[in-house]
């Protein structure tokens, strides 16, 4: 039994030359495990990222590369941007826009999911006269940046109860804005406000006043225009 069993052992034992070959395949093998390993990791553009996608209300002459029109608007335009790594806003070129591989439309719905998780983040405060009654509210923050929650589908029915439906909204920079009520008086004495934090921001929005509506904002006026 003994000999039968050193027998077998001799049969299924590698050779001399078989060891070396599975040795250098060893070798080989963790060569290339390593190699792969240090092989620096492909970091995807924070632009591809629908999570990201956002409209920013700028001023015209900025010319952003992808934009829209605003009804009603002079001076304003409505841009195609992407949150950037440190979270503040940047404009999609046109070449990154093409990439998305989405339309206007698609662009804006997904932006607009993103504008209504920016909104639960910002908590509004609500000024009121000497009668108690509000007045308007406003939204101040760099991160995440006011400007864009104008643009969130949930952005009425978050003041619907305080200030009434479809309220004017002002944007004089991207961390600010303004919310009246429809009803005709406290927007305007805001002029100066407006302006000084429009002219000295390093990062302008609007000196235009808008009705916010759920189909979109229209430009109902502009500040300085008296």
């Amino acid at each position: 039994m003994s000999e039968t069993i050193k027998n077998i052992n001799r049969a299924v034992r590698p050779s001399g030359r078989l060891r070396a070959r599975l040795l250098v395949a060893c070798v080989l093998l963790v060569v290339r495990m390593d190699a792969r390993a240090q092989q620096p990791r492909v970091e995807i553009p924070t632009w591809l990222d629908p999570d990201r996608w956002c409209l920013q209300m700028q001023p015209g002459f900025l010319r952003p590369p992808v934009f829209r029109k605003i009804p009603g608007a002079k001076t304003t335009v409505v841009a195609a941007g992407t949150l950037g790594s440190e979270g503040g806003p940047r404009d999609l070129a046109a070449a990154e826009f093409r990439t998305l591989g989405v339309d206007w439309a698609g662009f804006s719905a997904r932006a607009g999911v993103n504008a209504d998780a920016l909104l639960a983040q910002i908590e509004p405060e609500f000024f009121r006269d000497k009668h108690g009654s509000i007045t308007h509210a406003r939204l101040q923050s760099d991160k995440p940046f006011a400007a864009l929650v104008v643009f969130a589908p949930g952005f009425g029915r978050r003041f619907e109860d305080t200030l009434g439906p479809d309220p004017l909204v002002a944007v004089p920079n991207r961390s600010t804005v303004f919310v009246f009520p429809r009803l005709a008086g406290p927007h305007e004495a805001f002029g100066e406000t407006v302006l000084s934090l429009y002219k000295n921001s390093a990062y302008p929005a609007s000196l235009e006043i808008f009705e916010w509506q759920p189909e979109g904002l229209r430009a109902m006026g502009t500040y300085g225009d008296d």
